[in-house]
């Protein structure tokens, strides 16, 4: 992945302990998306990981209760809250279903 960025040689054994270091919380929170945006060089020739991003599955809180507390309930829709309250999963879609 350092080479299709264009990462330069020097920056190669940094940007592996990054993807590691990422690889390794999205695995050990059952995430859905972890991203780092944006990764830069600094003039001292460092990455810096400068801003990030990890959406949960909320499958997998059961198993993260320190995560779970930290939930943004305003975030979810009132549907969504009651199914949680309720040990199930659910999202919210627009759209519209029709019987045959």
């Amino acid at each position: 992945m350092a080479v299709g960025i264009g990462l330069p040689r020097e920056q190669m054994g940094q940007f592996a302990q990054i993807c590691q270091g990422l690889y390794s919380a999205f695995m050990g929170c059952d995430a859905d998306l972890a991203e780092i945006n944006p990764l830069v060089i600094q003039g001292d020739g460092s990455l810096l990981a400068v801003d990030g991003k990890m959406v949960l599955d909320d499958s997998g809180l059961y198993r993260h209760p320190e995560l779970a507390a930290m939930r943004d309930e305003d975030e979810e829709t009132p549907e969504e809250r009651q199914a949680r309250l309720n040990g199930l999963s659910y999202v919210k879609l627009d759209g519209q279903i029709d019987a045959w």
